[in-house]
């Protein structure tokens, strides 16, 4: 009974530091302290290892993981619109010269 009672121990513990690292994670990528990219790799890593926590905990991880990959292709789909308007104006302005 007594092994059971410190298995019971070990695992709440476990759990509990799965839980804290998880709202730890999401609270930096929310306050801005991880870029995307960081926070991605991390959140993936997380959700591999974090074995004890339950559906819904693991949800808000994946969700956050989507929500910042679609950001970063975003930001990237905006990159390129930008650089093709700037290559348009350049263009504009030789052929002007010309």
């Amino acid at each position: 009974m007594n092994e059971t009672a410190k298995n019971a121990a070990y695992v709440k513990s476990q759990y509990l530091e799965q839980k804290i690292a998880l709202e730890e994670l999401l609270e930096s990528y929310e306050l801005g302290g991880s870029t995307s990219r960081s926070f991605i790799r991390q959140g993936e890593r997380a959700a591999d290892s974090m074995n004890l926590l339950n559906n819904q905990d693991l949800d808000r991880l994946n969700n956050a993981i989507r929500s910042a990959e679609q950001n970063m292709a975003s930001l990237g789909d905006s990159s390129r619109n930008t650089l093709n308007s700037l290559q348009d104006e350049l263009d504009e302005q030789g052929r002007q010269s010309d």
